[in-house]
């Protein structure tokens, strides 16, 4: 059996199923709105920590000398929202999802979002056997100021190289 390939995120380009990949140090200004939902999608189905804090803060939505149900209601909404699809099969990962937004094709048109391209980019990487950890790595990288945090680990792995 092969080792899976790692995409080398201090070049920031590779070859997947034929096509050439280059990961951007910025998110394209058409593709920020569809970027956003899926951060929210990444964040509340990531880690307990964050639950938690949803669940009081929407606790104490309802529970304050001036209680806001309307808040509160957006809040459990969101937990929900984040939750709902975890155990369908057809699921699609935010954190792959946030890659191929972030991961352009060589000659991909950069002032559009297009969901079967990004599908079709996810495929190509699982078909030539990539590991999903640089481009988790890669999505929760770009949850915090993209572009500096992308820059420092960059520097980081080519120090360590």
């Amino acid at each position: 059996m092969n080792e899976p390939k790692k995409i080398d995120l201090t070049t920031g380009k590779f070859v997947a199923n034929g096509h050439n990949y280059t990961v951007q140090t910025s998110i394209p200004l058409a593709r920020y709105k569809q970027f956003k939902k899926l951060e929210q999608r990444l964040a509340y189905g990531m880690d307990i920590k964050t639950l938690m804090q949803n669940c009081i803060k929407g606790f104490n939505y309802c529970n304050s000398s001036k209680p806001e149900p309307a808040n509160a209601a957006i809040v459990f909404h969101n937990i929900m929202n984040g939750f709902k699809d975890i155990e369908d099969e057809d699921r699609e990962d935010p954190a792959l999802l946030i890659c191929a937004l972030i991961i352009t094709r060589d000659g991909e048109d950069l002032g559009s979002y297009d969901a079967v391209l990004c599908k079709e980019k996810i495929e190509d990487w699982m078909k030539d056997g990539y590991e999903v950890d640089g481009f988790f790595q890669l999505a929760l990288i770009s949850l915090t100021n993209f572009k500096q945090t992308f820059d420092l680990y960059t520097a980081q792995q080519a120090i360590n190289a």
